[in-house]
């Protein structure tokens, strides 16, 4: 893959197997999972419920 790069003009970063910190899809999910950890203490809900309405609130 290296030797592919350098040929196309391109930079290639070495990564972490798993880095979290780089992935925003990650950071995502960090805040879907905050939201639904708020709405079932505050109102408490059922998972379900509190999922349908933490997905509305994205």
């Amino acid at each position: 893959m290296i030797c592919f790069c350098s040929g196309a003009l391109a930079d290639a970063y070495y990564l972490p197997t798993y880095s979290p910190d780089l992935n925003p899809i990650e950071k995502a999910w960090s805040v879907f999972k905050r939201k639904v950890r708020n709405i079932v203490s505050q109102h408490e809900k059922t998972v379900s419920e509190a999922l349908d309405m933490a997905f509305k609130l994205m």
